[in-house]
């Protein structure tokens, strides 16, 4: 390699090298900030998301304030995801603003169970602290995956342990079985 090109590789690597972890947001940054809020903005489920604070370093997404529900939550999560410069996502907004009592989570997510997309199906949960945990079995993916997204809307429910066991798999996509659901 010629010297001037290896003058010129070292300068650039040397100026990569220096660069400070604590510099102000780029506007890549803000950017990134304004699109996602204007994402969250113009979605279905937007009065869920006007709380959140939406931070960007260097396309590492933090989103924190209070969200209704872990559905909202993951709403929120999934919809940040799409918007372009975004790396990663990391949550850490507040489920709720006050604690629900864990036999009123339970008769929602009963409730939740009794829907005919879930007839015939052995599901189980119990809940502690607002946490729900669902065993038993199911017969396809769909459904297991149907169960935990109708649980995440229920106030009140903080964390979803999905053990729910497939044991066989149907020909009904999710999307046939949510269709059933409304």
């Amino acid at each position: 390699m010629p010297p001037a090109r290896a003058w010129v590789l070292i300068a650039i690597l040397a100026l990569a090298w220096n660069r400070s972890p604590a510099a102000p947001a780029t506007a890549a940054d803000s950017d990134i900030e304004e699109s996602v809020r204007q994402v969250l903005g113009a979605s279905a489920d937007r009065a869920q998301f006007t709380r959140l604070r939406i931070h960007s370093d260097e396309g590492i997404l933090t989103l924190r304030g209070p969200v209704p529900s872990l559905y909202a939550m993951n709403q929120a999560i999934r919809l940040a995801g799409t918007v372009r410069g975004v790396l990663d996502v990391f949550p850490s907004p507040t489920v709720g603003r006050t604690r629900i009592p864990d036999s009123q989570i339970l008769a929602g997510v009963e409730a939740a169970l009794r829907d005919p997309s879930f007839a015939f199906v052995g599901i189980r949960a119990a809940v502690g602290r607002g946490r729900v945990e669902l065993t038993g079995s199911c017969g396809s993916f769909a459904q297991k995956a149907l169960a935990e997204q109708e649980i995440s809307k229920i106030s009140g429910v903080l964390e979803i342990r999905n053990r729910i066991e497939v044991t066989s798999e149907t020909n009904a996509s999710e999307r046939e079985i949510s269709r059933m659901v409304t």
